[in-house]
């Protein structure tokens, strides 16, 4: 692409939604008798953040932002019930140009609109108004229809994103991914066919969702801004461009001029700064936050962390116990190692000048001496959550079983069989259960203990057993705890012990836990023979 060409990215915090706007500035697609012409394609992605763009694997667009491409996003508290803005604003406006330009012949139009909503446009979009199953079924039919040709206003809008959570889920950053290969597949595809080599860019965005570990003190009082060489900047609240500021350029680009047609106010700040040297006079550095990554270390009960930052000539600080790094971090020099077994809340945070960072958080899990843990069958997909790990993360769960920690299975017996790669001492077991009749969970009938050096040779070594009764209906959590005793020792090989100064230790490298289950409800529960789930958050070798 062209030097000359201005790459922008704008804030748009009045309405709910997000654009990409890409308006040609010298060469433009071949217009029938129109080739005098520019051209506008929109693309609408409703729901993006900032965190996204930052997570997510996005090249085409990163690419943009790398080559000069300016952008803005505002965050939106996603609890607020009475947002500003009206949806369907853009829409509406867009659709008002685009009657302009076909009440004075100015060429065709197509719209494609991906989602649930069911959004029109008056005028000539609704000749091509289509609400398609899937992104992808969209892009297919744009490339293969007109595709740019004939058409100078064409609108692309992309599935929402979930607001079911108050946080940026995985889901989330996927979809982006897709959406940006797609975005990717019809700059292509206009490259190829119509030629549209020099572009200006916009994107338009008022996020709606942010990150579930991110501080979000930002967000609520700045859009986040980037220029230039992928640095990002904060705009003062003060200077934000208006939806009336982004499509004013899009009528002065297609050169409407109809007395129907909205009067926008034609100039922004953006004209300003460009004209403008210096940026500190409104724009604040804004100091990307590191990333953490931790290593397991082969051979050894430890893990390395290491910090990295895109600014080099940042500080790091971090914490190991869920502390505010800004405030009581020390400062990371070098990789460090957590050795005593245990869940780590990891924050880190990164300072220039002064300014601080948003603070990245990541849960580290050190389980010493075990190698591995094969769950069958398996928890039910609604209560998994991070599998496995849950079970020896150190971390309890409370008594509400719709939160995270608990893992649920339903009708089923349950085994729990732990290799620990290594023999190792063995003193107590604890398995943490939750009973809560009212929402079908109760206690396990039996719980059975197995240890061994060879799994297809386990010795029983203890069960505890359990009876479901009506007098006990409150929600509880119950320990099922086996503590390795002296004539239990006295009684097993010595190929299962250990001696240490006259002193006995159980000394294994399997472990088998066989959870017999309330499989179906008692004759006592309101629906009798039902099937009933077992829960469980917590499974401690010591």
């Amino acid at each position: 692409m062209s030097k000359s060409v201005k790459y922008m990215f704008l804030p748009l915090w009045i309405v709910g939604f997000s654009l990409f706007i890409l308006v040609t500035s010298e060469a433009r697609p071949p217009i029938k008798n129109k080739n005098d012409q520019k051209n506008v394609l929109i693309f609408q992605i409703r729901g993006l953040t900032y965190e996204m763009l930052e997570r997510a694997y996005t090249p085409n667009i990163k690419y943009l932002i790398k080559n000069g491409f300016l952008g803005s996003m505002k965050y939106r508290n996603p609890e607020d019930q009475n947002p500003s803005g009206r949806r369907g604003y853009i829409k509406s406006k867009i659709g008002d140009i685009a009657q302009c330009l076909d009440s004075i012949h100015s060429g065709l139009y197509t719209l494609n609109s991906v989602g649930s909503f069911n959004d029109t446009i008056i005028g000539p979009f609704n000749r091509l108004n289509k609400n398609y199953r899937s992104n992808e079924s969209m892009v297919k039919d744009f490339i293969n229809n007109k595709n740019g040709t004939n058409v100078r206003l064409a609108f692309l809008s992309f599935r929402n994103f979930s607001t079911s959570s108050n946080y940026l889920d995985r889901e989330q950053i996927n979809e982006l991914s897709t959406i940006d290969s797609l975005i990717g597949v019809v700059f292509k595809s206009y490259q190829e066919k119509v030629k549209w080599e020099n572009t200006t860019v916009f994107i338009l965005s008022n996020g709606i969702a942010c990150h579930k570990y991110q501080e979000t003190e930002l967000y609520k009082n700045t859009p986040i801004v980037f220029y230039g060489s992928n640095i990002p900047i904060i705009e003062n609240v003060e200077n934000m461009v208006t939806a009336e500021d982004a499509l004013s350029l899009i009528a002065k680009t297609l050169g409407t001029s109809c007395a129907n047609t909205p009067k926008y106010n034609d100039t922004h700040f953006i004209q300003e700064f460009i004209k403008n040297d210096s940026t500190n006079n409104f724009f604040a550095l804004f100091v990307p936050r590191p990333d953490i990554i931790s290593y397991s270390i082969p051979g050894k009960n430890m893990l390395e962390v290491e910090l990295q930052s895109d600014n080099e000539s940042s500080k790091l600080y971090y914490t190991t116990d869920s502390h505010d790094p800004r405030i009581n971090g020390i400062e990371y020099r070098n990789p460090f190692y957590l050795k005593e077994s245990g869940v780590y809340l990891i924050k880190a945070a990164s300072n220039q000048n002064g300014v601080w960072s948003p603070v990245t958080q990541q849960s580290a899990t050190l389980r010493h001496n075990i190698g591995s843990i094969l769950i069958s069958p398996p928890p039910d997909p609604k209560y998994t959550f991070n599998g496995v790990d849950e079970l020896i993360d150190g971390d309890t769960a409370e008594l509400y079983f719709a939160v995270d920690k608990w893992l649920g299975f339903q009708g089923k017996d349950v085994d729990f069989f732990f290799d620990f790669g290594n023999k190792r001492e063995i003193s107590t077991i604890d398995v943490s259960t939750l009973q809560d009749n009212v929402s079908w969970i109760f206690l396990p009938r039996k719980i059975t203990f197995f240890i061994g050096n060879d799994r297809n040779q386990m010795i029983e070594i203890g069960a505890i057993s359990h009876k479901n009764v009506e007098q006990n209906p409150k929600n509880l959590k119950k320990h099922y705890t086996l503590d390795i005793s002296t004539d239990l020792l006295n009684s097993l090989g010595n190929n299962l012990i250990k001696k240490r100064k006259r002193k006995k230790s159980l000394y294994v490298k399997y472990l088998l836990i066989h959870v017999e289950a309330q499989k179906t409800a008692p004759d006592w529960f309101s629906l009798p023979g039902a099937q009933v789930w077992f829960f469980t958050d917590e499974i401690k070798i010591e």
